[in-house]
């Protein structure tokens, strides 16, 4: 689905938002279809993935997600997806999708203390 969403969006959509850079999981996303992207006045912001209820923004402006994800784990996660068969791939993504998860709670947890 290609639609424009805003930030606002995203919060009343998912529990939790986890951003990384652009293209810094490229290989892992292309097989996912974004649910939608956010541009501005300078031109495109994000791309948006929903991973299970937890939303995953991509791209050159990704300020203001709750979980903002290391370069050395998006890489890790990039790096098993860059060489493997699609099939492969799909269940590298299912992997992703349950840290994201695991992530999105360990968040949620921290934030009732």
């Amino acid at each position: 689905m290609n639609i424009k969403i805003t930030k606002t969006d995203l919060k009343n959509n998912f529990g939790v938002i986890v951003s990384c850079g652009y293209c810094e999981l490229q290989s892992l996303l292309n097989i996912k279809s974004r649910v939608g992207y956010n541009k501005g006045v300078y031109g495109w912001n994000f791309d948006a993935f929903d991973f299970g209820g937890v939303g995953l923004i991509t791209g050159y402006r990704t300020r203001g997600a709750d979980i903002e994800l290391s370069r050395e784990f998006c890489k890790r996660w990039n790096e098993r997806a860059s060489d493997a068969t699609y099939e492969e791939r799909k269940q590298i993504l299912n992997e992703f999708e349950r840290e994201l998860q695991r992530l999105a709670k360990e968040f949620v947890e921290s934030k009732r203390k």
